[in-house]
């Protein structure tokens, strides 16, 4: 019985021993596995902080690369089959009126020496040529009614409210009442001139009637902007040079100053007409016009 407790003992402590060495070969071949994964995680993490640098990076090459493009090479990179639809039923037909309007208002000779002269076009009237007629009236007199039926009804070029003859056609006459200012008196003191015209010409007022470009449109302000520090300047030049100017003018000190204040010289109105007329309009037409204007 001995004999058999001490090796039944002997074999159990056998297997204790086989036991724990198997653990411990376990716990070795787990160690590098371990090892590899770690240094796995921390390929894969330096791995996410390069691409993290990278995409910090991307929107400064973006935008880099923005800078670099040219208006026409971002035109091209959008161009597609409706911008070309687009070009042509509104691009095309707004130029070929320029184009008429400029051929026949400015170089009418071009048509009689391109037509061997069989077309004779009516020749240009520059912005100082003389016209027939200037219809003068009060704000809301009808001034555009009667424009329109001279124009009409007698085939006369009557514009209203411009005398700009380059790029209207105005070349007979005018109707308008803000070129009335030809014949009101110069202020006593240019300061007040100076007050008045600042006040006009500090903002566009569309309802009002009055824009530079009515009276010639050689400024070089731009014309996609109704009002802006151009229009403004030119704004007083106009003013300057139209205010009374269709009046006798005036002599002395006061004189000097106004001299002084346009350059050096009354130069006169910029548009002569041969005839002037002044139309009038029952009062009550006229208020009722201006309270809904």
């Amino acid at each position: 019985f001995t004999f058999s407790f001490r090796l039944l003992a002997s074999l159990s402590l056998s297997a204790v021993t086989m036991t724990a060495a198997a653990s411990n070969s376990n716990l070795r071949q787990r160690r590098p596995t371990n090892n590899k994964k770690k240094a796995k995680s921390d390929n894969n993490k330096i791995k996410e902080k390069t691409e993290n640098k990278d995409e910090a990076k991307e929107p400064e090459s973006e935008v880099a690369a923005l800078e670099d493009e040219t208006m026409w090479s971002v035109i091209r990179s959008h161009w597609s089959f409706p911008l070309y639809i687009i070009s042509l039923v509104i691009g095309v037909p707004y130029g070929l009126f320029l184009g008429f309007n400029y051929v026949v208002l400015q170089h009418p000779e071009w048509v009689h020496s391109a037509t061997g002269g069989l077309i004779q076009p009516r020749p240009a009237v520059a912005i100082g040529d003389p016209r027939q007629l200037l219809i003068v009236g009060t704000m809301s007199s009808g001034t555009s009614q009667v424009a329109e039926d001279l124009s009409k009804h007698f085939r006369l070029e009557i514009g209203h409210e411009t005398s700009e003859s380059t790029s209207n056609f105005v070349r007979d006459g005018t109707a308008s009442w803000f070129h009335g200012v030809r014949f009101l008196p110069k202020p006593d003191d240019v300061e007040d001139f100076v007050k008045a015209a600042a006040e006009i010409c500090r903002d566009f007022i569309p309802s009002m009637g009055f824009h530079p470009r009515m009276f010639r449109d050689d400024s070089g302000c731009s014309t996609r902007e109704n009002w802006s520090s151009c229009w403004r300047r030119e704004c007083l030049k106009i003013l300057q040079r139209e205010w009374g100017c269709a009046l006798p003018k005036k002599s002395g000190a006061w004189d000097s100053e106004w001299e002084e204040l346009t350059d050096g010289a009354n130069k006169g109105c910029l548009s002569p007409f041969q005839t002037t007329l002044h139309q009038v309009r029952h009062p009550l037409r006229t208020i009722e016009s201006m309270v809904v204007k």
